[in-house]
């Protein structure tokens, strides 16, 4: 894959890239019951803002991050919203994200769908040899 080969082999095993979500404002309940699943309570996490992270669509993690991550995954309270809670992670580990081109979120009408995967034609090159 051109995306894999892009990255160059002596940063692959400290290598954090994905579509990039820029910081966002944390969403809170407006009463005690919880009107939006993104809701989260003070309680769950205080600050007002999330470091940046990943969309779930996809994103890769290089070996010695992911041994980093899982040890500091220890020491951090979890959160329910699994992407945020990867970028808090990420952030106490000082790790820079990096925006993969290859990923994209969003779709137009020209994308070709294949199962769980959609890659937009323009982006099909990047991805593929």
């Amino acid at each position: 894959m051109k995306l894999v080969k892009s990255i160059k082999i002596s940063d692959m095993k400290s290598y954090v890239g994905g579509p990039i979500h820029a910081t966002s404002v944390v969403s809170r309940p407006q009463n005690k019951s919880y009107n939006s699943k993104w809701d989260v309570s003070p309680h769950e996490y205080p600050w007002s803002y999330y470091p940046p992270y990943f969309y779930g669509i996809g994103y890769m993690i290089g070996a010695d991050v992911v041994c980093d991550a899982s040890v500091t995954m220890s020491f951090t309270q979890h959160l329910r919203i699994d992407d945020a809670y990867l970028g808090i992670v990420l952030a106490r580990l000082s790790k820079k994200l990096n925006q993969l081109k290859g990923f994209r979120v969003y779709t137009d009408t020209n994308f070709e769908a294949s199962g769980a995967v959609i890659i937009q034609k323009s982006s099909a090159g990047l991805l593929f040899a």
